[in-house]
């Protein structure tokens, strides 16, 4: 029988492993790697491709995790401020640089911002506001903060003010009208509700763990098939009503079920993959993921302008990309290291502490 502290340990592994996908996604996406002519190339790369799916997976998670955090808490106050206090101390310093050295780099929404747009873009994405918002996004990894932001205030409000004071029919009915709204413009977002099932029905899988036996094969297929529905976008582009007409909404269910499956099955400790989320490597990462996840993009950013600009060779180019990767991930792990001892752990424990009871504490990684 695996024990309470290893479920908890495969959670923040998988954490660890998400962030280090998404990581790779986003290298194999820098249009520095030379291209290959071969189908096994293409293949591979096809499916470090769907790493980007890595970010659905945190969505799995912050379902699973939110929905405890949620128990433990007193008041939708309490919820907000413990939220706010996971997220902002690292949020504000990132936010900050962006919007200090983006326009050095005139790419993304520095591009066509004029000096009037600063202060409104600014605070609109201080706030979290696009993509759910349609207004630009400065940091090309806020936009899943965005719809974690959405899934506290309708979990809190849920939990906390309107199913005590509203028939509980009711409440139910306008809670999965608003979530069924927004999942419809936002396909991405139905994975808040895989974590969100294993969470209420924790008990009921440990009780069949028998057959919860293959996450990595499931983990696996499931990334394929999110990867057919082409949801590529963190805006209101592609509605699941769109998916209707086609096969899509066939793959968009079957992803879904291979996913909550993964989930369930790694959260309650089973599979060979459990045995992997808790080694030391993956804690590590587990433990930086939120850093790692803002800062990263950053990093990745400036290690390709140098590698590029200072050390690009057309006669070997792999020469290149290695700098760039080693570049990319010491300067992400470095700062991410940092950002999370200073700033997650002593600097926002010590806000925590004066303006939380002691009853509220919440676990560490990116949910």
């Amino acid at each position: 029988m695996t024990t309470n502290k290893n479920y908890n340990l495969s959670i923040n592994g998988l954490r660890g492993i998400c962030i280090l996908m998404v990581f790779i996604y986003h290298v194999i996406n820098s249009e520095i790697i030379p291209e290959i002519q071969s189908p096994i190339y293409d293949a591979i790369r096809y499916f470090l491709t769907t790493f980007r799916y890595g970010v659905e997976i945190f969505f799995m998670i912050s379902g699973y995790v939110i929905y405890k955090s949620l128990l433990r808490h007193t008041s939708f106050r309490n919820f907000m401020i413990d939220r706010f206090f996971r997220i902002y101390p690292t949020w504000i310093p990132v936010i900050i640089f962006v919007f200090l050295f983006g326009p050095l780099t005139g790419k993304g929404v520095f591009e066509y911002l004029t000096v009037s747009d600063y202060p409104i873009t600014f605070f609109t994405n201080l706030l979290f506001l696009p993509p759910v918002v349609p207004v630009p996004l400065a940091h090309p990894a806020a936009w899943s903060l965005s719809y974690e932001w959405c899934f506290y205030l309708l979990g809190g409000l849920t939990v906390f003010v309107l199913l005590p004071k509203t028939p509980r029919f009711f409440a139910i009915l306008v809670v999965t009208l608003i979530s069924c709204l927004f999942i419809n413009f936002f396909p991405r977002a139905f994975f808040f509700l895989s974590g969100l099932i294993v969470a209420v029905c924790e008990q009921k899988i440990r009780s069949r763990s028998n057959l919860f036996v293959f996450p990595t094969a499931a983990l696996t297929a499931f990334l394929l098939f999110w990867m057919l529905t082409g949801a590529d976008y963190a805006e209101a582009y592609v509605s699941v009503y769109d998916y209707s007409s086609d096969a899509r909404i066939l793959y968009f269910f079957i992803a879904f079920i291979l996913g909550t499956y993964a989930f369930a099955t790694i959260a309650i400790g089973n599979g060979l993959i459990v045995k992997i989320l808790t080694k030391k490597f993956f804690q590590f990462f587990g433990n930086i993921s939120y850093a790692f996840y803002l800062w990263s993009p950053i990093c990745l950013s400036a290690s390709k302008y140098i590698s590029m600009t200072f050390f690009y060779s057309e006669v070997n180019p792999y020469s290149t990309l290695s700098l760039f990767v080693f570049l990319s991930i010491v300067s992400s792990i470095f700062i991410s290291y940092f950002n999370w001892i200073l700033i997650e752990q002593r600097l926002t424990s010590f806000f925590k502490g004066r303006c939380l009871p002691s009853k509220s504490g919440e676990d560490h990684g990116h949910n």
